[in-house]
């Protein structure tokens, strides 16, 4: 699905994706950069959420995996959903 977002909002869009990929390993951040509409998107649809504080983890921890593990040792990546208590 793909969202037609404000312009005011995207800049608040992008700023929050920029906070999230501070600190990825290069080539990390190259693949990520390759799914930006797509990441913006979803950020687009849980911008209320985000801004209530109900996202878990914090949105700025969302790639935080990615900060400390290189693409070039990693043999597999899960992705997953944990179960948080309240949500």
């Amino acid at each position: 699905m793909i969202y037609k977002i404000k312009e005011n909002k995207m800049s608040e869009i992008e700023d929050i994706y920029q906070k999230i990929i501070v600190g990825v390993k290069p080539l990390w951040s190259d693949i990520i950069e390759l799914h930006k509409k797509d990441i913006l998107n979803v950020l687009t649809e849980i911008m209320p959420d985000i801004k209530s504080d109900i996202v878990v983890p914090p949105i700025v921890d969302v790639f935080n995996a990615f900060k400390y593990v290189d693409i070039t040792t990693t043999k597999i990546v899960i992705i997953g959903q944990d179960p948080y208590q309240k949500y």
